[in-house]
């Protein structure tokens, strides 16, 4: 089940959980076709570059703060990426893992839901939203972080970004009125940006 698949922290209640059960199914935990023997979607071969590596980093990411070889290349064969550019995403990936102020993010023993959707806002365009990671950092006082993964923050990304953080974290705060509920942004230089006022501010 998602519960049980997506998250872990010992008990929770069944009213607990109501309040907090994605919409769906976590998509961040499926393996590639690759890992399946399926064929490379067409869909993959028209793709950016960019898009393709995003994307990539956000798989290794989904699965945790350590991977074997083996696993890291199954992850990453749908994505057919360039050497060079396949160095680049598994080096991202190991230096958010192994930076302090990233890795608590990934951290297995906090209750977590990794791509996980959520019914929307009434009027919002979309009917889910599906941020990359939600974790629970603390029970009392129940504090939680909605994790994006971003390549990099441009200056000229800042508006939308901090858009769709603040649509994440409107909706996550109406399923859990009274908590404290966080919003940041990490990039592939293990760079934090977090929603402040509804503006992005890089954390030193």
């Amino acid at each position: 089940t998602a519960a049980s698949s997506n998250a872990s922290s010992g008990m929770v209640s069944v009213n607990w959980w109501a309040s907090i059960e994605p919409a769906g199914y976590p998509a961040g935990q499926l393996l590639p076709a690759a890992a399946t023997g399926l064929a490379i979607s067409p869909q993959t071969r028209v793709e950016t570059l960019a898009i393709r590596r995003g994307k990539a980093l956000h798989r290794l990411l989904a699965h945790g703060q350590s991977l074997s070889t083996v696993t890291t290349d199954l992850l990453l064969a749908e994505f057919a990426l360039p050497a060079a550019v396949r160095s680049e995403v598994v080096e991202a990936a190991d230096l958010i893992r192994r930076t302090p102020q990233t890795a608590r993010y990934l951290d297995s023993r906090l209750l977590s839901f990794t791509e996980s959707e959520w019914p929307g806002a009434p009027g919002q365009v979309s009917p889910v939203v599906r941020p990359d990671r939600v974790v629970r950092l603390s029970s009392a006082p129940e504090v939680w972080c909605i994790v994006d993964f971003k390549w990099q923050v441009l200056s000229s990304q800042q508006i939308d970004y901090a858009d769709q953080l603040a649509t994440y974290a409107g909706v996550f705060r109406d399923r859990r009125p009274g908590a404290e509920i966080r919003a940041r942004i990490i990039t592939a230089g293990a760079d934090v940006w977090e929603l402040i006022a509804g503006r992005l501010v890089h954390s030193p």
